[in-house]
């Protein structure tokens, strides 16, 4: 996918211990990618949500990287 070439709203993704903020529309990208692997059933709508954290958890297991949950540089990067 290219670059973004409207501008998007931010959306916080995290909790007490590590907390990023990133675009909808990049949220958005992370859904449709996770739901094309398998892993994520929901809508890629760009909103935040326990379904797609949980499926981010899964690809970061089965890539054998840090288990966070959030969208990271090195979750991204793969």
């Amino acid at each position: 996918a290219g670059r973004l070439v409207e501008r998007s709203t931010t959306v916080e993704v995290g909790d007490d211990a590590a907390r990023i903020v990133l675009y909808e529309a990049i949220w958005q990208r992370v859904q449709q990618r996770l739901k094309l692997r398998g892993l994520y059933e929901g809508e890629a709508s760009g909103k935040v949500d326990a379904p797609t954290r949980e499926a981010l958890r899964a690809f970061q297991a089965e890539r054998a990287i840090p288990v966070t949950g959030l969208p990271d540089q090195q979750t991204l990067a793969l």
